[in-house]
Formats: structure tokens, C-alpha cells, sequence
């Protein structure tokens, strides 16, 4: 599978083509989940097209031949029982069976050896940085749901190709599917013939496509217009060079400015009474505030990094500090509303968010939350104090389960949990109730059962927000608000950690995610068990 960035355009457009001007590629879009594909490479670029061919078709059936394979190929057996890893070297036997082979090791005379191999065969084959020998090419893929467009320029610049794509990506709206559903249904009840649906269907559409067109300012009708009016590939250049030096000699100019200003200013400031200032703000803060917002930071780069935790670790940080439970769970909540709101942004900025996941756990969640929280408020301690170590211990063996799943690092088939609804009810319940564990648990069998690390992180962290948020109306109704101080520490805190949560999420690889979720789900639960049981 040969991307345009990887062809020269010496080599990829033929002479026959130079004279027409034409591209005389054939797109054809293939139903790869009824294909056998082989790649041949275990290096970065067979992890390019292994990542290229499973982005598109993630049911496709792939085997994967090399001698030594990357880390972050293993990965994505994790997530694909379809997806076989056979590490050592490659034998003719392996074609049996291959209906497309895609060549993409570094040694130039194997993969024509291969090649060859493949030929005789009648096996289509594509072979990395060598278009003479490929059969077919993979241009660049745009994807909305069921819509799909391919896009090529027979490699004569691929920076276009890929700018066309973002285009595409941004214009086109992410719920055409909805429109694409509708269409059908109306084509379906259409009748009349070929030619007539057409006509109606032409009709329909046609005020769609103005209003998007119309709506971006990327590609106007203006510029089609008149070519004149766009930058040459040289003038964008300069042109940027030009901004930047402007920036540059801008942000010096600034410099200079501020270290003028502080140097007329630094009489004046020695004037203040900083030290009073100080004084009055700890005393109204309190001396614990700098602790509050330490815990705050610890808790949600924990939490917005492995999608668990801040409950309970805010929980038992706070309670060190001697503030009752009750107080401890409202504060919590209140605080989560800020900080699961911007954690969860950011986990939707970096894509990290599968809807169907989040949609399917937030009104369960809602409901829960609500729920736990009329309950807490009205139950005793002592019959807190005993539901708190059994959760305890279910989330102990999840954390075993998913440590485990990251030590094998075995593919096995995804055993998804149905009722995910269900969970988050009980999630949401159980947070409310014990002042933390909507993290703990959901995520934590959400990943075991076998779901992709990052879109539960992500998904569980927004849904968290609207979890937070009713929560923390129910407990304002009923307990009013205090520990104010407490509040302002874990959000300032929390605010401070949560891009850099979601960042980390993005680039941690899925093994080690796995094996540091369920070291931490253990020794949180351990040590929930071990204040319950032990020391009270």
C-alpha cells in the first residue's frame, strides 16, 4: 500500500500520461473485510500502512511477517483479533491464501524476490517507495461516517492532496450520515425511473451543497472565479516568512518594553505592602489552601490521563485533613464540574471521545448521580463506611484483569459489555454515594472488557462533567455551600493538570496504559480497603 508522500513525480507519472495530461489511475474502493492481506515489514513503514489499512477497514483479515516488530504494531493487536503477528522472517509459504500483498522492508532485493513470488501467484502487490513494481497505490482518504473520498494526484504533489483532504475533513459536516440515511430513504420510496429519481434527487441536494459552499470562506465561489486572486506555492511561502518575522521583531519590541516599564516601575512596587497583602489572603484562604491545590493538580493528571481516581484519591487526601464525608463528596462534585468540563474538552480536542460511548453512559450517569446523592444525605456514616471496601474489592480484580491484559499482551476477542447504560447508572450511584469511584469503576470495566483505552478515557471524562454537574445542583439544594476554600484549591489545581492529562493520553502507547491502569485501580482499592477495615 503506497502513499502519494512516498512517490516521486519522476516515477510515478508515466510518459503516456505527461502527454495526455491525464490521470490514468482506476479508483476502485474494495471490501477489504473479505480480503486476506499480507504486509511484509515490521518497521515504520509497515506500521504506516498496517495503521492506513486498519483505519479504514478495522475488520480487515491482516497478516504481518518480519523478523523484529515495532511496539507500536503489537498495539493494534490489542484492539484487532483479525490481525495476526508471525515475528521471523518471510517464506514463500506465507503467500497461500493472500489475496493483496503489500511489500514494505527496507531491503531492495527481497521485495522483488518477493514481488516476483507474488506475480506468479496473481496476488496484487504494492511495494513501498517502488512504483514501477506496485499494482495499485493508496491515495488520501477523507471519511464522515459512510462517506468516503479518495483522493490522488498520481503523485505529483502530495502537500496538495493532503491539504485538499483537511479541506474536505473541515467543510463537510460530521452528521452527513444523517443526511446520507434520509436520501436513501427518500430514494427508496421514489418511483419512477433511473433518470427520474436522479432529477429529484439533484433537486433535493442541491441547496445543501450551496449553503456549505457558501458557508466556508476556504475555496469561494470568488476564487474559482478568478485564479488570480490565490498565492503561488513561492508567494504563500514568503508570505509566511513575512508573518513570522513580524511576530518575531514584535515579540522583541514587547521584551524590551516590559523590562523598560519594570525597570521605571520597581520604586513604586517597593512601596507595596506585598508581605500584608500575602498575609491577609493566607488568612482568609487558610494555611491548608496550598495543599488543596496540590491535591487538586495530583488528582486530575491522574485522573485525566488513566480516566480514574479523582474521587478517590481526592477523597482520601481530603479526609487526612479531618473535613466530614458529606462536605468531602459535595466539594468533590462541585469541583468536577470545572474540572471534568475542561478535562473533557480536551479530550474532544485531541479526539479522544468515542460518541456512542458517551452518549450511552451520561443520562444513566445523570440518573445515578442524582440518585446518590439524595441517598447520602439522608444515610448514616456507618453504613458508608461498609458499602466503601466492597467496591473496594470488585475494582481490585478489575485492576488485576487489566494488568494482566497488558503484561500477555495477547490478542483476544473484544467481549464488550452491552449494558453500558446500566454501568453508568451504577457508576454515577456509587460516586455519589461514596465521594469517589465513577472513574474506578467504569472505566476500569470498560477497558478490561476489552474496549480501546483511549476512547474510554476520553468518553468517561466528559460524561463525568455532566455526572458532576447534577450531582452538585442536588447537593447545593440540600447542604448549601461550604468549604469554599477546600472548592477553590482542587479547581485551580485541576485546571492547572488538565491539558497536560490529555495530552499525555494521546501519546502514552495502549500497553502501558494498561499496565499503569491497573497498577493504580489495585493500590487505590487496597488502600480504600485498608482505611475501611483497618484503621477505623
Amino acid at each position: 500500500m503506497l502513499t502519494e508522500s512516498s512517490i516521486s513525480p519522476a516515477k510515478a507519472v508515466s510518459a503516456e500520461e505527461k502527454s495526455s495530461g491525464k490521470n490514468a489511475l482506476f479508483p476502485v474502493f474494495l471490501k477489504a473485510e473479505s480480503l486476506r492481506f499480507l504486509i511484509v515489514g515490521g518497521g515504520k513503514v509497515g506500521l504506516e500502512k498496517l495503521a492506513a489499512l486498519l483505519g479504514n477497514a478495522p475488520q480487515a483479515y491482516v497478516k504481518l511477517v518480519a523478523p523484529d516488530i515495532l511496539p507500536e504494531i503489537r498495539n493494534y493487536a490489542i484492539a484487532s483479533h483479525r490481525l495476526i503477528l508471525i515475528e521471523r522472517a518471510f517464506e514463500a509459504q506465507d503467500l497461500e491464501g493472500i489475496d493483496i500483498l503489500i511489500l514494505a522492508t527496507e531491503d531492495h532485493e527481497l521485495n522483488k524476490h518477493i514481488h516476483a513470488l507474488a506475480k506468479a501467484r496473481g496476488i496484487l502487490t504494492n511495494v513501498a517507495d517502488t512504483p514501477e513494481l506496485c499494482d495499485f497505490y493508496l491515495s488520501s482518504i477523507v471519511q464522515k461516517g459512510q462517506l468516503k473520498i479518495a483522493i490522488s494526484t498520481n503523485g505529483l504533489s502530495p502537500t496538495f492532496a493532503k491539504r485538499l483532504r483537511e479541506w474536505f475533513t473541515e467543510v463537510i459536516p460530521d452528521n452527513v450520515d444523517e443526511l446520507l440515511y434520509r436520501l436513501h430513504a427518500i430514494r427508496d420510496q421514489l418511483k419512477g425511473d433511473f433518470a427520474y429519481k436522479v432529477q429529484q434527487l439533484n433537486a433535493l441536494t442541491a441547496s445543501f451543497a450551496a449553503d456549505h459552499v457558501n458557508s466556508k470562506n476556504h475555496l469561494s465561489l470568488h476564487t474559482k472565479a478568478n485564479p488570480s486572486s490565490t498565492l503561488s506555492g513561492k508567494q504563500s511561502s514568503r508570505h509566511q516568512l513575512l508573518i513570522t518575522g513580524i511576530y518575531r521583531w514584535m515579540i522583541l519590541l514587547l521584551a524590551i518594553g516590559l523590562i523598560a516599564i519594570g525597570y521605571e516601575l520597581t520604586p513604586l512596587l517597593s512601596t507595596i505592602p506585598w508581605h500584608e497583602w500575602t498575609g491577609r489572603a493566607m488568612d482568609v484562604l487558610g494555611e491548608n489552601f496550598i495543599w488543596f491545590l496540590v491535591g487538586g493538580f495530583l488528582a486530575k493528571y491522574i485522573d485525566g490521563t488513566l480516566g480514574l481516581g479523582y474521587g478517590t484519591i481526592g477523597t482520601t487526601y481530603l479526609l487526612s485533613f479531618g473535613i466530614p464525608p458529606a462536605q468531602i463528596s459535595k466539594t468533590i462534585h462541585i469541583s468536577e464540574i470545572f474540572t471534568s468540563g475542561l478535562s473533557g474538552w480536551m479530550h474532544w480536542h485531541y479526539r479522544n471521545v468515542n460518541k456512542k460511548l458517551f452518549r450511552a453512559l451520561v443520562w444513566p450517569g445523570l440518573i445515578g448521580g442524582i440518585a446518590g446523592a439524595i441517598l447520602i444525605t439522608h444515610l448514616q456514616h456507618a453504613a458508608l463506611h461498609a458499602i466503601r471496601p466492597l467496591i473496594a474489592l470488585y475494582t481490585f480484580f478489575l485492576g488485576a484483569n487489566i494488568l494482566l491484559k497488558g503484561i500477555r499482551f495477547r490478542r483476544k476477542q473484544q467481549r464488550k459489555i452491552k449494558r453500558v447504560g446500566f454501568l453508568g447508572m451504577i457508576g454515577g450511584f456509587l460516586d455519589a454515594v461514596a465521594g469517589g469511584g465513577w472513574g474506578t469503576l467504569v472505566t476500569s470495566t470498560l477497558i478490561a472488557s476489552g474496549r480501546n483505552p483511549k476512547y474510554v478515557v476520553g468518553s468517561v471524562n466528559l460524561a463525568r462533567f455532566y455526572v458532576a454537574l447534577a450531582g452538585s445542583a442536588t447537593f447545593l439544594v440540600l447542604l448549601g455551600l461550604s468549604q469554599w476554600q477546600v472548592l477553590l484549591g482542587l479547581l485551580i489545581g485541576g485546571a492547572m493538570a488538565s491539558p497536560l492529562a490529555a495530552r499525555t493520553t494521546r501519546s502514552l502507547p495502549t500497553r502501558q496504559l494498561l499496565v499503569i491502569l491497573g497498577l493504580l485501580v489495585m493500590l487505590l482499592s487496597l488502600w480504600i480497603v485498608y482505611k475501611s477495615w483497618w484503621i477505623h
